[in-house]
């Protein structure tokens, strides 16, 4: 953009006029230019707060469900008596067990208005989730980096530790089953 404006001020200069051509050139690398500033701050803030588009229409307000698994549960209740409104421990699968086969336990948490269970700690603990890899591998194009780093039982995302043992906490998940 920069050298076509240079082109533009010396063919005036010289008393060739302005070639339209050029002019509507150096408007719309300006306009793109603009769009794309425009676009990179604002994805650049939604990774930090490790969000989406979407997700920044509810942040303030978004409870999420959560799934967490207990190590160590206390008895299955009778299948044959329905569950009870407030009771929110599932344990899957939850039809007859095959030789072998064991069930788990999970416990149902909700997290707190507008309270984030992925959002970590530092601003590039996020960057490094959301775009997997290192920082060499955000801006050149080879090999595939890998999302996600803990898997497993934890997820496939990182958590923010606070937010979960809280949860754990408060479902009544002892601390020293954590990982």
């Amino acid at each position: 953009m920069i050298s076509m404006a240079i082109y533009i001020n010396k063919r005036s200069k010289d008393g060739d006029g302005l070639d339209s051509t050029w002019m509507a050139a150096v408007v719309l690398v300006a306009v793109f230019g603009f769009f794309c500033a425009g676009m990179v701050y604002s994805t650049t803030q939604f990774i930090a707060r490790n969000q989406s588009t979407i997700d920044a229409l509810t942040a303030d307000t978004k409870v999420y469900q959560l799934a967490i698994r207990d190590p160590n549960p206390p008895p299955q209740p009778d299948h044959s008596v329905p569950r009870l409104p407030g009771d929110t421990r599932v344990w899957l699968p939850p039809a007859e067990l095959a030789p072998g086969e064991q069930q788990t336990c999970f416990v149902i948490t909700k997290t707190a208005a507008g309270e984030n269970p992925w959002f970590l700690d530092s601003t590039m603990d996020n960057f490094r989730e959301a775009l997997g890899g290192g920082i060499l591998s955000w801006f050149l194009p080879w090999g595939i980096p890998k999302p996600g780093t803990t898997g497993g039982e934890r997820g496939f995302y990182k958590w923010n530790e606070a937010i979960i043992s809280r949860l754990k906490k408060e479902a009544g998940i002892a601390a020293y089953h954590e990982k």
